[in-house]
């Protein structure tokens, strides 16, 4: 009997998913201190700056909506603080979990 087009019972998952390599969400969270280089885009993307390290952040998902509107309401340079989570494996994506702007002192 063929099994052609049957997951044969088997999970889907996608790749790189539970094989051993990378699980669906890596590391713990990463507390920054960063700039806005990349405004919220369309699809609601963006890009941050962590101040200390220059390390860049793409963030593509949000833990709330709220946090979806802070993060809009941004403009290029302004300086936030936050948590990010590394959302997958084969990219630099990242959830945002809070965002606050630091006001200049």
């Amino acid at each position: 009997m063929s099994r052609a087009g049957s997951s044969g019972g088997r999970k889907h998952r996608r790749a790189g998913e539970g094989d051993g390599q990378c699980p669906p969400t890596t590391g713990g969270w990463t507390r920054t201190k960063a700039s806005v280089v990349a405004e919220q885009n369309a699809h609601g993307a963006m890009s941050l700056r962590d101040c200390e390290t220059n390390a860049t952040y793409t963030v593509v998902a949000y833990a709330s909506p709220a946090v979806r509107e802070t993060a809009r309401s941004l403009e290029r340079d302004a300086v936030v603080e936050g948590r990010l989570v590394r959302v997958g494996c084969r990219a630099n994506a990242w959830r945002v979990q809070d965002l606050a702007v630091v006001e200049d002192s």
